[in-house]
């Protein structure tokens, strides 16, 4: 996370062409390790790289960094990219580099989906192999993707040279299905620099998984300023978006699984995230709903559970409050995790919940004397605070 936010800071300062993919991809990255500090700085890489200037990300940088104790100054690096030197802004659509290249939406989250000008892109001429190749790339849809990488991820049991011819054959292959009639030295789609290849976004072409990061990212920066309304209209944008697994077609492949869970738990913490804004507001029905998304999403994570309790006690519903708590006990039940207490739910409107008190479960090497007032079996603990999924803290920032 650190490696990625310091490039990103270094392409805005010298900037570089692809400064403000780095800055996207360095956010998401820093936010996925749970790593403040890189985040500070991915911040400033944003900011510096923000079309409109980067004001209000600059003051989030700012205030990331000093919330966690990050002591250096990542924006201080940025002097070649103040207003007297502007980093490169993105071409405007009716500029003349872009004519000709055709408008493509890419799809990736619950099916594989490829338009091209407004029309499905015909990948039935396509063997399977170069098909996943062009979704490798539509993952990363706008960003270079090294040969290598490619090779590796398709080819992985062939030796280097065999693995690139197949990749560079394959390749011609999408570029003659994306672009009949185009040779395909002169693709404007699926474009080679060097040895990484892009599948090329023009301003105005879309991608559901750079929308989904993008809306995310400034559903955070949103809550930090205080901005509770345009929070939830890009949290809904979101979860909207997440229509299902990251590219099902390609089973646990190595390379797509680990995006493929991350985008899975990034909607669930805009779904929960959602469902706190919508409970604050008292809007019960909308926050039931996007805690149970949250809830479909990631099973495991405590803080979707106490919401729609919250939820379901606030609307008065005392008995879809108990089915929730009973839901949240036989979760906590499948993590080893026993339940302390007698639990109930307050059925005045506005009334606070009182959830189970997770605790966790004797084991045979527990040893030591139960504390003054507590009565446990043998090697029992006492009780403790909840314990969320190892991938989600149980709260979203």
């Amino acid at each position: 996370g650190w490696a990625r936010a310091c490039r990103a800071l270094a392409a805005a300062a010298l900037q570089l062409p692809d400064a403000r993919q780095e800055a996207q991809s360095a956010e998401a990255v820093a936010r996925a390790a749970g790593s403040p500090g890189a985040l500070a700085y991915a911040y400033a890489a944003l900011a510096a790289t923000d079309p409109d200037g980067g004001a209000e990300l600059r003051a989030f940088a700012v205030a990331t960094a000093d919330e966690h104790g990050v002591d250096v100054r990542p924006w201080a690096a940025l002097a070649a990219a103040t207003p007297e030197s502007p980093v490169r802004r993105p071409r405007a659509v009716d500029d003349p580099v872009w004519g000709g290249v055709p408008l493509v939406d890419v799809r990736c989250l619950g099916e594989f989906r490829l338009r091209v000008d407004g029309v499905d892109a015909d990948l039935s001429g396509v063997r399977p192999r170069a098909r996943a190749a062009l979704r490798v790339l539509a993952l990363h849809a706008g960003r270079p993707v090294h040969r290598e990488l490619l090779a590796e991820a398709l080819w992985g049991d062939l030796d280097p040279r065999a693995a690139l011819h197949n990749l560079h054959v394959s390749l011609s292959a999408v570029r003659r299905a994306l672009e009949p009639g185009v040779p395909t030295r002169s693709s404007r789609l699926l474009v080679r620099d060097g040895e990484t290849y892009t599948l090329v976004l023009r301003p105005g072409s879309t991608s559901d998984v750079a929308a989904l990061d993008r809306a995310v990212r400034e559903a955070a920066r949103l809550r930090a300023v205080g901005d509770d309304a345009g929070a939830r209209a890009e949290l809904t944008c979101a979860v909207d978006l997440y229509r299902g697994d990251l590219l099902p077609e390609d089973g646990p492949a190595e390379w797509v699984v680990g995006e493929r869970e991350r985008l899975r738990l990034t909607a669930a913490d805009a779904a929960v995230a959602l469902a706190e804004l919508e409970l604050a507001h008292g809007r019960y029905d909308q926050a039931v709903a996007a805690a149970t998304r949250g809830i479909r999403l990631d099973e495991c994570r405590d803080h979707a559970w106490r919401v729609l309790v919250a939820a379901f006690t606030a609307a008065g519903d005392a008995a879809a409050a108990h089915r929730a708590t009973q839901g949240y006990r036989a979760m906590l039940d499948t993590l080893g995790v026993a339940v302390g207490g007698t639990p109930g739910v307050g059925a005045a409107r506005g009334g606070t919940p009182v959830v189970p008190t997770p605790i966790r479960r004797a084991h045979p090497t527990d040893v030591g004397p139960a504390p003054d007032g507590v009565s446990r079996a043998r090697g029992t603990p006492p009780p403790r605070s909840p314990r969320g999924s190892p991938a989600s803290p149980g709260t979203w920032s």
